[in-house]
Protein backbone atom coordinates (compact mmCIF):
# COMPACT_ATOMS: atom_id res chain seq x y z
CA UNK A 1 0.00 0.00 0.00
CA UNK A 2 1.70 3.25 -0.88
CA UNK A 3 2.52 5.68 1.86
CA UNK A 4 0.79 8.88 1.52
CA UNK A 5 2.14 12.12 0.60
CA UNK A 6 4.03 14.16 3.51
CA UNK A 7 1.65 17.41 4.36
CA UNK A 8 4.33 20.13 3.77
CA UNK A 9 4.67 22.73 6.65
CA UNK A 10 3.33 26.09 5.55
CA UNK A 11 6.13 28.51 5.24
CA UNK A 12 7.25 30.70 8.52
CA UNK A 13 7.06 34.49 8.25
CA UNK A 14 10.31 36.19 9.19
CA UNK A 15 11.58 39.59 8.58
CA UNK A 16 10.80 40.74 4.85
CA UNK A 17 10.75 36.95 3.68
CA UNK A 18 9.61 33.62 4.43
CA UNK A 19 11.31 30.03 5.44
CA UNK A 20 10.25 26.86 4.90
CA UNK A 21 11.21 22.87 5.56
CA UNK A 22 12.80 21.69 2.55
CA UNK A 23 11.11 19.27 0.97
CA UNK A 24 13.34 16.40 1.54
CA UNK A 25 13.31 17.23 5.01
CA UNK A 26 17.34 18.23 5.29
CA UNK A 27 17.48 21.98 5.64
CA UNK A 28 15.49 25.33 5.29
CA UNK A 29 14.11 27.26 2.42
CA UNK A 30 14.44 30.66 2.80
CA UNK A 31 12.95 33.12 0.39
CA UNK A 32 12.65 36.52 0.12
CA UNK A 33 11.42 39.49 -2.63
CA UNK A 34 13.74 42.41 -2.89
CA UNK A 35 13.33 45.61 -5.39
CA UNK A 36 11.08 42.99 -7.82
CA UNK A 37 13.61 40.36 -7.48
CA UNK A 38 13.27 37.18 -5.85
CA UNK A 39 15.89 35.76 -3.96
CA UNK A 40 16.25 31.82 -2.80
CA UNK A 41 18.66 29.88 -0.10
CA UNK A 42 18.66 26.67 0.97
CA UNK A 43 20.17 26.61 4.45
CA UNK A 44 21.41 23.34 6.79
CA UNK A 45 19.46 24.96 10.28
CA UNK A 46 16.86 27.33 11.20
CA UNK A 47 19.39 29.40 12.82
CA UNK A 48 21.35 29.89 9.20
CA UNK A 49 17.91 30.49 7.10
CA UNK A 50 17.40 33.36 9.90
CA UNK A 51 20.91 34.91 9.21
CA UNK A 52 20.85 34.41 5.64
CA UNK A 53 17.06 36.96 5.80
CA UNK A 54 18.79 39.12 8.36
CA UNK A 55 21.49 39.32 5.95
CA UNK A 56 19.49 40.15 3.12
CA UNK A 57 17.44 43.14 4.98
CA UNK A 58 17.68 46.41 3.19
CA UNK A 59 17.80 47.96 6.61
CA UNK A 60 21.06 45.42 7.57
CA UNK A 61 22.93 48.38 6.15
CA UNK A 62 22.20 51.22 8.08
CA UNK A 63 24.85 52.38 10.99
CA UNK A 64 24.39 49.90 14.62
CA UNK A 65 23.23 51.68 17.25
CA UNK A 66 25.39 52.73 19.98
CA UNK A 67 25.10 51.68 23.36
CA UNK A 68 23.30 54.92 24.87
CA UNK A 69 20.66 54.94 22.10
CA UNK A 70 19.58 51.09 22.43
CA UNK A 71 19.54 52.53 26.28
CA UNK A 72 17.39 55.27 25.19
CA UNK A 73 15.03 52.99 23.15
CA UNK A 74 14.67 50.79 26.00
CA UNK A 75 14.01 53.41 28.18
CA UNK A 76 11.08 54.84 25.74
CA UNK A 77 9.36 51.68 24.98
CA UNK A 78 9.24 50.88 28.98
CA UNK A 79 7.14 54.38 28.92
CA UNK A 80 4.78 53.72 26.08
CA UNK A 81 1.54 52.00 26.25
CA UNK A 82 2.05 48.08 25.40
CA UNK A 83 1.74 47.39 22.14
CA UNK A 84 3.18 51.06 20.86
CA UNK A 85 6.15 51.11 18.80
CA UNK A 86 9.11 53.98 18.74
CA UNK A 87 7.82 54.55 15.46
CA UNK A 88 4.11 55.46 16.20
CA UNK A 89 5.31 57.70 19.20
CA UNK A 90 7.63 59.68 17.09
CA UNK A 91 5.03 60.43 14.42
CA UNK A 92 2.74 61.02 16.89
CA UNK A 93 5.33 63.92 18.37
CA UNK A 94 5.92 65.22 14.78
CA UNK A 95 2.45 65.53 14.12
CA UNK A 96 2.11 67.75 17.05
CA UNK A 97 4.93 69.54 17.23
CA UNK A 98 4.52 70.71 13.29
CA UNK A 99 3.25 74.52 12.78
CA UNK A 100 -0.14 74.84 12.39
CA UNK A 101 -1.06 77.29 9.59
CA UNK A 102 -2.91 80.71 11.01
CA UNK A 103 -7.04 80.14 11.81
CA UNK A 104 -8.60 81.51 8.56
CA UNK A 105 -10.71 85.47 9.14
CA UNK A 106 -13.79 84.91 10.24
CA UNK A 107 -14.76 88.47 8.44
CA UNK A 108 -13.12 87.78 5.06
CA UNK A 109 -15.07 84.40 5.02
CA UNK A 110 -18.20 86.17 5.49
CA UNK A 111 -17.78 88.22 2.87
CA UNK A 112 -16.76 85.38 0.52
CA UNK A 113 -19.86 83.15 1.64
CA UNK A 114 -22.35 86.12 1.28
CA UNK A 115 -20.91 86.54 -2.29
CA UNK A 116 -21.41 82.82 -3.24
CA UNK A 117 -25.08 83.57 -2.22
CA UNK A 118 -25.85 86.49 -3.83
CA UNK A 119 -27.19 84.85 -7.19
CA UNK A 120 -29.20 82.28 -5.08
CA UNK A 121 -31.03 84.17 -2.63
CA UNK A 122 -33.74 86.88 -2.75
CA UNK A 123 -32.45 90.55 -1.81
CA UNK A 124 -34.14 90.57 1.43
CA UNK A 125 -33.04 87.06 2.07
CA UNK A 126 -29.12 87.78 1.58
CA UNK A 127 -29.89 91.18 3.41
CA UNK A 128 -30.86 88.94 6.19
CA UNK A 129 -28.16 86.70 6.33
CA UNK A 130 -25.60 89.95 5.91
CA UNK A 131 -27.30 91.12 9.00
CA UNK A 132 -26.32 88.01 11.24
CA UNK A 133 -22.92 87.32 9.93
CA UNK A 134 -21.67 90.60 9.73
CA UNK A 135 -21.80 90.30 13.71
CA UNK A 136 -19.65 87.12 14.03
CA UNK A 137 -16.31 88.58 14.18
CA UNK A 138 -17.22 91.28 17.10
CA UNK A 139 -19.19 88.94 19.10
CA UNK A 140 -17.16 85.54 18.43
CA UNK A 141 -13.97 86.56 17.62
CA UNK A 142 -11.85 87.17 14.60
CA UNK A 143 -10.89 83.82 13.37
CA UNK A 144 -12.86 80.78 12.30
CA UNK A 145 -11.63 78.48 15.55
CA UNK A 146 -13.69 80.56 17.60
CA UNK A 147 -16.74 79.53 15.76
CA UNK A 148 -17.46 77.11 18.54
CA UNK A 149 -20.67 75.15 19.79
CA UNK A 150 -20.13 76.48 23.08
CA UNK A 151 -19.69 80.25 21.54
CA UNK A 152 -22.51 79.51 19.16
CA UNK A 153 -24.93 78.63 21.88
CA UNK A 154 -23.83 81.46 24.94
CA UNK A 155 -24.50 84.03 21.84
CA UNK A 156 -27.71 82.76 21.13
CA UNK A 157 -29.24 82.38 24.36
CA UNK A 158 -29.95 85.96 25.08
CA UNK A 159 -32.14 86.36 21.88
CA UNK A 160 -35.81 86.29 21.81
CA UNK A 161 -37.42 83.56 20.20
CA UNK A 162 -37.63 84.33 17.08
CA UNK A 163 -34.43 86.80 16.42
CA UNK A 164 -32.36 82.88 18.31
CA UNK A 165 -33.61 81.16 15.34
CA UNK A 166 -33.17 83.28 12.58
CA UNK A 167 -29.62 83.79 14.01
CA UNK A 168 -28.89 79.54 14.18
CA UNK A 169 -30.30 79.17 10.62
CA UNK A 170 -27.86 81.80 9.62
CA UNK A 171 -25.02 80.47 11.22
CA UNK A 172 -25.54 76.99 10.60
CA UNK A 173 -26.32 77.63 6.47
CA UNK A 174 -22.46 79.43 6.99
CA UNK A 175 -20.94 76.90 8.65
CA UNK A 176 -21.78 73.73 6.49
CA UNK A 177 -20.56 76.12 3.68
CA UNK A 178 -17.54 76.15 5.48
CA UNK A 179 -17.45 72.65 6.11
CA UNK A 180 -17.80 72.03 2.23
CA UNK A 181 -14.59 73.80 2.08
CA UNK A 182 -12.93 71.31 4.49
CA UNK A 183 -12.58 75.02 6.47
CA UNK A 184 -14.55 73.14 9.36
CA UNK A 185 -14.58 69.84 10.50
CA UNK A 186 -18.35 69.68 10.92
CA UNK A 187 -21.14 72.23 11.45
CA UNK A 188 -20.92 73.48 15.65
CA UNK A 189 -24.46 74.55 14.93
CA UNK A 190 -25.98 71.93 13.62
CA UNK A 191 -27.09 70.17 17.27
CA UNK A 192 -28.15 73.66 18.86
CA UNK A 193 -31.92 73.10 19.21
CA UNK A 194 -34.36 76.21 17.72
CA UNK A 195 -36.63 77.92 20.34
CA UNK A 196 -39.82 76.64 20.84
CA UNK A 197 -42.19 79.62 19.36
CA UNK A 198 -45.97 79.29 20.01
CA UNK A 199 -47.47 78.63 16.41
CA UNK A 200 -49.08 81.65 15.35
CA UNK A 201 -52.37 82.03 14.11
CA UNK A 202 -52.38 82.45 10.55
CA UNK A 203 -54.67 85.24 8.50
CA UNK A 204 -56.36 83.41 5.67
CA UNK A 205 -59.79 84.16 3.82
CA UNK A 206 -62.68 82.86 3.85
CA UNK A 207 -64.31 81.19 0.36
CA UNK A 208 -66.76 83.93 1.14
CA UNK A 209 -64.29 86.79 1.94
CA UNK A 210 -61.91 85.00 -1.31
CA UNK A 211 -65.35 85.26 -3.48
CA UNK A 212 -65.87 89.11 -2.41
CA UNK A 213 -62.20 90.03 -3.40
CA UNK A 214 -62.45 88.58 -7.06
CA UNK A 215 -65.71 90.38 -7.88
CA UNK A 216 -64.08 93.94 -6.13
CA UNK A 217 -60.97 93.59 -8.48
CA UNK A 218 -63.01 92.83 -11.29
CA UNK A 219 -65.35 95.47 -10.87
CA UNK A 220 -62.52 97.99 -9.99
CA UNK A 221 -59.03 96.97 -11.74
CA UNK A 222 -59.95 93.93 -14.05
CA UNK A 223 -56.08 93.66 -15.03
CA UNK A 224 -55.19 92.61 -11.40
CA UNK A 225 -57.87 89.47 -11.80
CA UNK A 226 -54.99 86.86 -13.35
CA UNK A 227 -52.54 88.41 -11.01
CA UNK A 228 -55.40 87.77 -7.86
CA UNK A 229 -56.59 84.22 -8.96
CA UNK A 230 -53.34 82.72 -9.29
CA UNK A 231 -52.31 83.90 -5.89
CA UNK A 232 -55.85 82.46 -4.47
CA UNK A 233 -55.65 79.44 -6.18
CA UNK A 234 -52.15 78.42 -7.28
CA UNK A 235 -50.14 79.85 -4.62
CA UNK A 236 -47.56 81.45 -6.09
CA UNK A 237 -45.49 83.61 -4.82
CA UNK A 238 -46.02 86.77 -5.13
CA UNK A 239 -42.50 87.88 -7.12
CA UNK A 240 -43.25 84.42 -8.91
CA UNK A 241 -46.78 85.40 -10.16
CA UNK A 242 -45.11 89.01 -11.56
CA UNK A 243 -42.62 87.31 -13.12
CA UNK A 244 -45.27 84.99 -15.47
CA UNK A 245 -45.65 85.48 -19.08
CA UNK A 246 -48.64 83.78 -21.07
CA UNK A 247 -46.43 81.58 -22.53
CA UNK A 248 -45.73 79.94 -19.10
CA UNK A 249 -49.26 78.96 -18.81
CA UNK A 250 -50.28 75.52 -20.21
CA UNK A 251 -53.14 73.72 -20.20
CA UNK A 252 -52.68 71.81 -17.19
CA UNK A 253 -49.71 73.51 -15.26
CA UNK A 254 -48.36 76.65 -14.54
CA UNK A 255 -44.27 76.31 -15.54
CA UNK A 256 -41.82 77.93 -13.43
CA UNK A 257 -38.42 78.11 -14.51
CA UNK A 258 -35.15 79.15 -12.46
CA UNK A 259 -35.73 82.30 -13.73
CA UNK A 260 -39.11 82.45 -12.05
CA UNK A 261 -38.49 81.13 -8.72
CA UNK A 262 -37.18 82.12 -5.24
CA UNK A 263 -35.09 79.25 -4.90
CA UNK A 264 -34.10 79.07 -8.73
CA UNK A 265 -35.72 75.59 -8.53
CA UNK A 266 -37.66 74.52 -11.50
CA UNK A 267 -41.54 73.64 -10.71
CA UNK A 268 -44.72 73.12 -11.65
CA UNK A 269 -48.19 73.82 -10.05
CA UNK A 270 -51.39 72.48 -11.44
CA UNK A 271 -54.16 74.64 -12.94
CA UNK A 272 -57.41 73.91 -11.25
CA UNK A 273 -60.82 74.31 -12.98
CA UNK A 274 -61.81 77.13 -11.19
CA UNK A 275 -58.32 78.25 -12.19
CA UNK A 276 -58.40 77.67 -15.45
CA UNK A 277 -61.65 78.77 -16.33
CA UNK A 278 -60.98 82.37 -14.87
CA UNK A 279 -57.89 82.93 -16.77
CA UNK A 280 -60.03 81.69 -19.98
CA UNK A 281 -62.31 84.37 -19.06
CA UNK A 282 -59.30 86.71 -17.90
CA UNK A 283 -56.08 86.00 -19.83
CA UNK A 284 -52.71 87.41 -19.02
CA UNK A 285 -51.81 90.75 -19.83
CA UNK A 286 -49.63 89.42 -23.42
CA UNK A 287 -46.40 91.95 -21.77
CA UNK A 288 -47.20 89.48 -18.41
CA UNK A 289 -48.74 89.43 -15.32
CA UNK A 290 -48.02 92.77 -14.24
CA UNK A 291 -49.67 94.33 -17.71
CA UNK A 292 -46.73 96.36 -19.23
CA UNK A 293 -46.96 98.44 -15.71
CA UNK A 294 -43.37 98.61 -13.28
CA UNK A 295 -43.19 96.92 -10.88
CA UNK A 296 -43.58 100.45 -8.77
CA UNK A 297 -46.57 101.05 -10.38
CA UNK A 298 -48.43 97.61 -9.89
CA UNK A 299 -47.93 97.56 -6.48
CA UNK A 300 -49.10 100.75 -6.00
CA UNK A 301 -52.49 99.69 -8.04
CA UNK A 302 -52.24 96.39 -5.73
CA UNK A 303 -52.29 98.07 -2.44
CA UNK A 304 -55.57 100.35 -3.37
CA UNK A 305 -57.19 97.68 -4.75
CA UNK A 306 -56.38 95.87 -1.12
CA UNK A 307 -57.68 98.83 1.07
CA UNK A 308 -60.48 99.05 -0.99
CA UNK A 309 -62.06 96.05 -0.79
CA UNK A 310 -62.44 95.84 2.78
CA UNK A 311 -60.97 93.06 3.19
CA UNK A 312 -59.20 92.23 6.64
CA UNK A 313 -55.37 91.97 5.44
CA UNK A 314 -52.33 90.64 6.48
CA UNK A 315 -48.86 89.71 4.57
CA UNK A 316 -49.13 86.57 2.61
CA UNK A 317 -52.76 86.12 3.07
CA UNK A 318 -53.58 84.92 -0.47
CA UNK A 319 -50.59 82.54 -0.02
CA UNK A 320 -51.72 81.36 3.04
CA UNK A 321 -54.87 80.96 2.02
CA UNK A 322 -53.87 78.44 -0.58
CA UNK A 323 -52.12 76.36 1.50
CA UNK A 324 -54.85 75.99 3.85
CA UNK A 325 -57.50 74.92 1.10
CA UNK A 326 -55.06 72.52 -0.23
CA UNK A 327 -54.09 70.68 1.85
CA UNK A 328 -57.47 70.51 3.66
CA UNK A 329 -59.00 69.06 -0.02
CA UNK A 330 -55.79 66.72 -0.92
CA UNK A 331 -54.26 65.85 2.76
CA UNK A 332 -51.27 65.67 0.73
CA UNK A 333 -48.88 67.65 2.52
CA UNK A 334 -45.65 66.76 0.33
CA UNK A 335 -47.51 67.67 -2.69
CA UNK A 336 -48.91 70.84 -1.78
CA UNK A 337 -45.63 71.95 -0.08
CA UNK A 338 -43.90 70.95 -3.77
CA UNK A 339 -46.48 73.21 -5.41
CA UNK A 340 -45.36 76.12 -3.47
CA UNK A 341 -42.01 75.59 -3.59
CA UNK A 342 -41.00 74.25 -0.56
CA UNK A 343 -38.16 71.36 -0.19
CA UNK A 344 -40.66 69.86 2.86
CA UNK A 345 -43.18 70.18 4.73
CA UNK A 346 -41.49 71.99 7.66
CA UNK A 347 -41.61 75.42 6.28
CA UNK A 348 -44.97 74.35 5.06
CA UNK A 349 -46.72 73.14 8.63
CA UNK A 350 -44.67 75.97 10.82
CA UNK A 351 -45.64 78.93 8.47
CA UNK A 352 -48.07 78.26 6.26
CA UNK A 353 -51.47 76.28 6.55
CA UNK A 354 -53.83 77.57 8.63
CA UNK A 355 -56.69 75.18 9.92
CA UNK A 356 -59.80 75.89 7.98
CA UNK A 357 -63.50 73.47 8.63
CA UNK A 358 -63.49 70.55 7.05
CA UNK A 359 -64.86 70.63 3.39
CA UNK A 360 -63.80 74.47 3.06
CA UNK A 361 -60.93 73.01 0.52
CA UNK A 362 -63.89 71.82 -2.41
CA UNK A 363 -65.65 75.47 -1.73
CA UNK A 364 -62.46 77.69 -2.43
CA UNK A 365 -61.62 75.57 -5.29
CA UNK A 366 -64.66 76.04 -6.55
CA UNK A 367 -65.13 79.97 -6.58
CA UNK A 368 -65.02 81.53 -10.03
CA UNK A 369 -65.89 85.22 -11.49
Amino acid sequence: MPRPPKRRQKPLAYGHGHIARAPNGRGYDASVTISGRRLRARLPTLDAAKAWLDAQDPTATLPPLTAAQIRDAQAALALLPPGTTLLQAAQTLAENTQPKPAPANLADLVRTYLDDRAGQLLPSSLQGYRLVLSRLPTALGPTLDTLTDDAIRAYVAPLPPHTRNRTLRAISAFASWCVGLKLLPANPAQNIPLARVAEPTRAILTPEQAQSLLAHTLATDPALLPYVAIGLFAGLRPEETKRLRPSDIGAEYILLTPAHTKTAQARTVLIRPNLRTILANHPIHPQGITAGLSLDRFNKRLTALIRASGLPWAQDIIRHSFASYAYELSRDAPATAYEMGHRGTDIFFRHYRGLVPPGSGNAFFSLTI
